[in-house]
């Protein structure tokens, strides 16, 4: 699982061990820890990977045993870290494992000084008269399971890997063809936009509406655009990755960072792997802390939410107010007080276009034929599809292709 590797000990981590046997004081000294605490937790988190970490009676930590059934010298065995969530059953289990991966995670993202880009202060390297292709996924939905009336599956996690993968095949063809056209690509952007996991307690009734439990989700989602990315970063001379969580992935409970969410967790598995990789033309625009996230799109603005506190219709009265709202508020919060070219939502599984003071608003399909969820926000049965679109120096929506899953 791509979880189990991302979550090897940190160097940190692994320099605690490498001074064991050793008591807290003595720990503390090697590792310029200033409070004792910082012991504490380094030792708590090694048992959370599998190692067997005793004291004895000099009050001196020693390694008992590792993981995988190495066991040190003194002899013992390991004690495994077994899951106690089931598929059907909402426990806290999941929940509080992806609660210790988001501090792993952080960990290891220091470790490899991934920068903190600004959506802003980044842009591609572009050729006039040449284009730029953007990918738009949204609500994915990994974990659900929807029957039809007959109680047949048409939807779960399977299907969801393989409409993925479909969508990134559709586009790459997109992509050859307009090229065999005459066109010459400088990069992609794929903006990511939240809701690509289910999660286990958005709506009651919902643990008998999934198949995997949230870190399966969160796992299986990141490994499909680990694939996704590669496959970009292949085809592409460059490639711009932005994300913005949605609301499915809400962490409810007590322990992670304010307002923790597990796409945000995905978003940094898929980016400490990528940078842990060989890959070197991919860039992350990661934002954790708003519910919207502005960026460069070759030469014009883009903008992201993912439209849960939007109207499903932005073309209403209220709607656009709404709209119009945060369109000033990204003018007068960006460094040169211009507005967006080009907006993205997610969350209501439809793909369609419509227009903010002029300027289009891209909503995002999903994988998923409505369910119960979807149609009590009302939103009206639709195909799944998703969209994929070109910019050129002039126009952020130069032409567009949906990419429909049967």
């Amino acid at each position: 699982m791509l979880i189990a590797i991302l979550m090897a000990p940190t160097k940190t981590l692994e320099r605690v061990v490498s001074h064991l046997p050793a008591t807290t004081p003595e720990l503390a000294d090697e590792l310029d820890y200033k409070s004792y605490s910082g012991v504490y937790d380094a030792v708590s988190r090694l048992r959370e990977h599998g190692y067997v970490i005793d004291q004895n009676e000099d009050n001196e930590y020693f390694l008992h045993s590792k993981p995988g059934g190495k066991v040190a010298a003194d002899g013992g065995s390991v004690k495994t870290r077994v899951s106690s969530g089931t598929k059907q059953s909402i426990t806290n289990s999941a929940k509080s494992h992806l609660i210790e991966l988001e501090r792993e995670l952080t960990d290891r993202a220091n470790e490899l000084s991934l920068p903190a880009n600004s959506g802003l202060n980044r842009n591609q390297e572009i050729e006039p008269g040449n284009e730029s292709m953007v990918f738009f996924r949204s609500d994915d939905h990994f974990g659900q399971v929807e029957t039809n009336q007959n109680g047949k599956e048409i939807f779960n996690s399977d299907i969801a890997e393989n409409y993925v993968r479909r969508y990134f095949n559709r586009g790459l063809s997109i992509k050859h063809k307009r090229q065999e056209m005459g066109t010459t690509f400088d990069g992609a952007y794929l903006i990511l936009d939240g809701d690509h996991v289910t999660n286990e307690t958005i709506y009651e009734g919902q643990p008998h509406n999934i198949d995997e439990s949230l870190d399966e989700q969160v796992d299986r989602a990141a490994r499909i655009y680990v694939e996704s990315i590669s496959r970009l970063a292949a085809a592409f001379p460059q490639v711009t990755v932005i994300t913005q969580h949605g609301n499915h992935g809400e962490l409810r409970m007590g322990g992670q960072s304010s307002g923790a969410n597990a796409d945000d967790l995905m978003f940094l598995m898929v980016n400490i792997a990528i940078e842990q990789s060989d890959i070197d033309n991919v860039t992350f625009i990661q934002n954790e802390d708003t519910n919207s996230t502005a960026f460069n799109l070759r030469n014009h603005r883009g903008y992201i939410r993912h439209g849960q506190d939007s109207l499903e219709h932005i073309g209403t009265s209220s709607g656009k107010d709404r709209w119009k709202t945060w369109f000033i508020d990204a003018m007068d919060s960006s460094p040169d007080n211009k507005p967006w070219d080009i907006a993205y939502r997610g969350h209501y599984h439809e793909v369609k276009i419509e227009p903010i003071a002029g300027r289009p608003v891209v909503m995002g399909g999903a994988l998923e034929p409505s369910g119960d969820y979807a149609n009590s926000l009302g939103i009206a049965k639709s195909r799944p599809a998703g969209i994929v679109h070109g910019a050129t120096d002039k126009e952020p929506l130069a032409w567009s292709e949906f990419v429909y899953f049967n």
